[in-house]
C-alpha cells in the first residue's frame, strides 16, 4: 500500500509518516507542496492521501479538487489544526473521506484511514 502525506510543517509530518509507518509494510511518502502532489499522482499510483488544509501553494480543499478530478476514487483525509462545521460540510460535499482536527491521536487516523481504504 503506498499513502501520501500532505503538510506543510515537515517536522509534523515526518511524525505522521513514522507513526504510520511503524510496524507496517506501506510505502508512506511525504511532501510539503500540493502542486508536487498534483505531479506525483500523474505518475504514480495511490490508495490514499493525507493533506493538510493549509499548504504553501494551494490550500487543501483546492487540492482536494484537483485531485477528485482526475482521481475520483482516490480517498483524501484533510486535516487542521481548526476546525468549523462549515469547512467539514465543504470538505464533505468536495469529497473528503474524513476530516481530522489537529492534533489527532495515531488510533484516530489509522481508524480513519481503515474507514477510508474499505470503501
Amino acid at each position: 500500500m503506498k499513502i501520501l502525506v500532505v503538510e506543510d510543517d515537515p517536522a509534523f509530518g515526518q511524525l505522521l509518516v513514522n507513526q504510520l509507518k511503524r510496524g507496517r509494510q506501506e510505502e508512506i511518502r511525504l511532501h510539503t507542496r500540493g502542486g508536487e502532489v498534483v505531479e506525483v499522482l500523474a505518475r504514480e499510483a495511490f490508495q490514499c492521501v493525507l493533506v493538510d488544509l493549509n499548504l504553501p501553494d494551494m490550500d487543501g480543499l483546492e487540492l482536494l479538487d484537483r485531485i477528485r478530478e482526475r482521481h475520483p476514487r482516490l480517498p483524501v483525509l484533510l486535516m487542521s489544526g481548526y476546525s468549523t462545521e462549515e469547512l467539514r460540510q465543504k470538505a464533505g460535499e468536495r469529497g473528503a473521506a474524513a476530516f481530522l482536527t489537529k492534533p489527532f491521536s495515531l488510533k484516530d487516523l489509522l481508524a480513519a484511514l481503515e474507514d477510508a481504504l474499505s470503501h
